[in-house]
């Protein structure tokens, strides 16, 4: 696997890096690509914080080794790992389909052949924006249903997190930077540091709250979704479509 230059920022960034990266290439000799992205690589660490990597190859990863890898990682390197794995072919849906995959992109740091990720990729689907925010209203019905405050929070914490990595996607201006800027204009910084802990002690009316914005925010993106002309990747789509794909 070709080293690129991007490599070196990896231990100014976070000194596991390196680490990481070299134990993941000896687990998998033909990785393609790998990206790690997330908040270790854009400036946003917490305490919380764990480590996302996306690993690119040939015909992706079944879910029992991904599971296996990430489990024998964080034992090794005591961290939490989330790994998504993916092929070349997998690279161009996602990259059609699911706007958190672009958002994933924006900071990352590639090792490897760069180009199968920060090439000249497609642009998101109007479908695939639509089709977050459809699960996302799923996900609204679901939190609604959590027995405790602090799940109802996690769960509309996330939904937000969501929704306005779609809303940036379209905009087409975003990074995590920015993410946590809107979050803290909604939350507040105090709650969104509280809202980082695994089990943070949330008021009633502060999950209600949550709840009132997610809905809120919902209505606004999938305005905004709705008016996006479809594009390259939706006749695309649509093309895989009639062939059955």
């Amino acid at each position: 696997m070709q080293e690129t230059s991007f490599e070196r920022q990896l231990q100014i960034q976070d000194p596991l890096l390196p680490r990481l990266a070299a134990g993941l290439r000896e687990r998998f000799p033909d990785l393609i690509a790998l990206a790690f992205f997330g908040s270790r690589v854009a400036g946003e660490t917490d305490e919380y914080s764990d480590y996302d990597a996306l690993l690119v190859l040939p015909d992706g990863l079944a879910w029992r080794e991904r599971r296996e890898t990430e489990l024998e990682f964080e034992k090794r390197f005591g961290i939490r790992l989330q790994l998504t794995a993916t092929s070349p072919r997998g690279v161009d849906f996602y990259a059609r389909l699911d706007p958190s995959f672009r958002f994933w992109l924006k900071d990352a740091v590639i090792i490897g052949q760069a180009a199968v990720l920060d090439g000249n990729l497609p642009p998101v689907a109007r479908q695939g924006c639509l089709g977050s925010l459809a699960e996302a209203e799923l996900d609204l019905e679901d939190a609604a249903r959590k027995p405790t405050l602090y799940e109802r929070g996690k769960d509309y914490y996330k939904i937000l997190r969501r929704l306005i990595i779609v809303e940036k996607v379209i905009e087409g201006d975003y990074s995590y930077a920015l993410l946590r800027r809107e979050l803290e204009k909604l939350l507040s910084k105090d709650l969104l540091a509280l809202l980082r802990k695994p089990r943070p002690h949330l008021k009633k009316a502060e999950v209600d709250r949550m709840a009132a914005l997610a809905r809120k925010k919902l209505a606004e993106v999938k305005a905004k979704a709705e008016a996006m002309p479809a594009n390259e990747s939706d006749a695309y789509l649509d093309r895989m479509k009639g062939h059955g794909a």
